[in-house]
């Protein structure tokens, strides 16, 4: 019989444990193993729990949004136009110096107003939230106001349309024309020569 006849002994190659630790390692892995799946079921859970508390945060997911009111206003000699209704909520106006001179504008009371704007100038004002009112809108550079540069921009409560009176005026852009406090006539009598 020659080498190559001879049967080859199958090799072991699996490793012996012995003592008493060898029972040990592999419930020690088995443990390992539960506390991992556990801590991944904790964290789905915790983020199950934050979803839910970010829905009741929000209103349930109810489709009600914050009303955002944008407002394009003009200003020219001596007037304030444009959209002057809006719903309660925040109102943003977006001012535009329709004039030959400088203009600005201002609401009376809130401590905003827009820059100082030459003819085309372009300004947009946040005025922040309004409850339901009137507010007073006037050009705040020296003899404006007086000479016609005011306006009342009202404020309704959320669903509720413009007076019928309001948007009339409104559409029809017209300067105010109203004698004001600090008008005065003027009587103009002809010389006799």
């Amino acid at each position: 019989m020659s080498i190559l006849d001879q049967p080859v002994a199958p090799a072991d190659d699996t490793p012996r444990s012995s003592g008493p630790n060898s029972g040990s390692t592999s419930m020690l892995g088995s443990i390992l193993l539960a506390a991992g799946a556990i801590a991944m079921v904790m964290m789905l859970l915790g983020l199950l729990v934050l979803a839910f508390v970010a829905l009741l945060r929000d209103g349930g997911g109810s489709s009600e949004q914050a009303v955002v009111s944008d407002l394009d206003i003009s200003l020219s000699e001596f007037s304030i136009s444009g959209e002057l209704t809006a719903p309660a909520g925040d109102v943003v106006l977006n001012v535009v110096n329709g004039g030959a001179i400088e203009h600005n504008l201002e609401v009376r009371g809130l401590g905003v107003s827009s820059a100082n704007l030459m003819s085309g100038g372009v300004d947009s004002l946040a005025v922040g939230a309004l409850e339901p009112g009137t507010y007073e809108l006037f050009c705040s550079i020296a003899g404006h106001e007086a000479s016609g540069m005011r306006a009342d921009l009202v404020i309704t409560a959320a669903g509720e349309a413009a007076p019928a009176a309001e948007a009339a005026q409104n559409a029809l852009a017209l300067p105010n024309l109203a004698p004001s406090a600090t008008s005065r006539s003027v009587k103009v009598q002809a010389r006799q020569p």
